[in-house]
């Protein structure tokens, strides 16, 4: 008998052709893929490189608009100038009088501001409880 006509070298024989256009097949997919991601990284990179070109520009953008702003504020002289004026104390008048429609609480207090009160109540120089010249604590406090 031949032994190349034998069922089961035949069956092998199949087999391994099988499996050698599998591998061929499986690497021309890989080989595929391979060209795909290329490309992608490629094209990514010229976005990358174009994103680089833009950001150098706008740094030295920035930068000379820099040099300029402090180059602008040296040039810039202040001047000052002492007043011996002497400012006019106010007079309050009927038209300083708040006509708000606020809370009468806080038009009173607006129009005692006005007129340079105090705030406190009639007869009393400071709040309750305070006295002036004295510190809490100090040896006049002691004493009392």
């Amino acid at each position: 008998m031949n032994p190349f006509v034998h069922p089961y070298f035949l069956g092998g024989v199949a087999l391994m052709a099988f499996g050698a256009g599998w591998s061929v097949n499986d690497w021309r997919h890989d080989a595929k893929m391979q060209k795909a991601a290329d490309k992608a990284r490629a094209e990514s990179q010229l976005k990358l490189d174009a994103l680089r070109v833009s950001l150098d520009e706008a740094n030295s953008e920035r930068l000379s608009l820099a040099a300029d702003l402090a180059s602008e504020k040296a040039n810039i002289k202040i001047k000052y100038r002492t007043m011996t004026q002497e400012v006019p104390a106010h007079a309050p008048t009927n038209s300083d009088i708040c006509n708000y429609d606020l809370s009468p609480g806080l038009i009173g207090l607006l129009n005692t501001a006005a007129r340079g009160g105090t705030g406190y109540p009639r007869g009393s120089a400071q709040p309750a409880g305070q006295r002036i010249g004295t510190v809490p604590g100090s040896a006049a406090d002691a004493a009392d």
